[in-house]
């Protein structure tokens, strides 16, 4: 496990977003390339997370909606 902790350690400070461990479920592994594009996107075009914002903030069942979030 230390050799795990050390590799994940290493792969971030090279640059890595995320270190998945084997042996691993697709399901995290798909929920975790999602999370990179969502977040490539967003610093890609902050302007978009932007609009969301204020069209949730906007619209009363978002609103509530992102309080229990």
């Amino acid at each position: 496990h230390s050799g795990q902790l050390k590799n994940a350690v290493d792969a971030i400070k090279a640059g890595a977003s995320d270190y998945i461990t084997k042996p691993f479920k697709i399901d995290e592994v798909q929920t975790k390339v999602r999370m990179v594009i969502a977040m490539a996107e967003i610093n890609k075009y902050p302007q978009l997370l932007e609009s969301d914002l204020i069209k949730a903030i906007s619209n009363p069942i978002r609103k509530d909606t992102l309080k229990t979030s």
